[in-house]
């Protein structure tokens, strides 16, 4: 989910009910009319907020469980389509571990 802000994000923000946002891809920009603003990408993630947990809910924004297994489960005979999603975990991996 995108989201915008006037204060430079927190890398992981406690919800106060179990969850917490991590925010990543964050982008610094300034408006005449708003001035400095930071835009940036969140999900959300069950406390306590682990690097397997934060590559999980990275994955869900594009892939329910359902897409996941179906494109594992073809990996031999779709596999351009399981190479993009083996490219799209890693870059998950990447995220997470900054």
């Amino acid at each position: 989910m995108k989201s915008q802000s006037n204060e430079l994000p927190l890398r992981t923000q406690d919800l106060g009910d179990g969850n917490s946002h991590f925010n990543y891809n964050v982008i610094e920009s300034e408006t005449e009319e708003n001035g400095l603003i930071f835009t940036y990408d969140q999900v959300v993630v069950a406390n306590p907020v682990t690097y397997e947990k934060k590559i999980s809910a990275l994955v869900r924004e594009k892939y329910s469980i359902n897409n996941e297994m179906s494109v594992l489960r073809q990996r031999d005979t779709k596999a351009a389509e399981f190479a993009a999603y083996f490219e799209y975990v890693e870059s998950c991996k990447l995220i997470a571990n900054e």
